[in-house]
């Protein structure tokens, strides 16, 4: 799917996330995306409330993560919503993994568990992808947080550029990184953070 396939104006809760196998490590296998899992697509995912979902069953998994939202080897528009109270092991709120995108106007908050991964509680984002750049702008990221590691942003290898969001109140840090580059402006970041 493309950018006119479009998931708008529902609600999402309950989800237990997909148990499946990693195309970037075969042989292993993951829970993921409670809410919404996108792989190999790019639709646009909007005025949408994804709440209360969670990707913590480690079952016949390596671990389990992207409660709220799950994508792979995508380049998704995902914006006005609201994901809130997700549970993950890794990025409870939203994971990009090997994955571009463009996230506008959302409200990212009070997402928790993160106990492995390095956490990522409001966004766990990980490619090696040269080039690929991930957007962050007007977003409001609040209150999530991780039993280990970063509530709040946590990139791994990526480019993403941060314009005008409130990150803010995510334990036990706002941003962090580990190999990534991040272009920021104009925003409003607990602590502070370069740009």
């Amino acid at each position: 799917e493309d950018s006119t396939t479009v998931l708008q104006g529902f609600t999402l809760t309950g989800g237990k996330g997909t148990l499946w196998d990693d195309e970037h490590a075969p042989g292993s296998r993951y829970r993921e995306g409670g809410g919404i899992l996108i792989q190999y697509s790019s639709p646009t995912i909007q005025n949408n409330i994804i709440s209360n979902n969670e990707a913590i069953n480690i079952i016949g998994a390596v671990s389990a993560g992207g409660g709220g939202i799950r994508m792979g080897d995508s380049n998704p528009k995902v914006y006005n919503n609201i994901i809130m109270l997700n549970k993950g092991l890794y990025g409870p709120g939203i994971v990009l993994n090997y994955s571009g995108g463009t996230f506008k106007n959302n409200i990212v908050i009070q997402n928790s568990g993160a106990t492995s991964f390095g956490g990522g509680g409001a966004f766990w984002i990980l490619s090696t992808s040269p080039g690929t750049f991930r957007i962050l702008e007007n977003n409001t990221i609040l209150n999530n947080s991780a039993v280990n590691g970063t509530g709040g942003i946590l990139c791994y290898s990526s480019l993403i550029v941060i314009r005008n969001n409130i990150i803010r109140g995510n334990s036990t840090s706002q941003i962090a990184l580990s190999g990534g580059s991040v272009t920021a402006t104009y925003n409003n970041v607990q602590g502070g953070f370069t740009g």
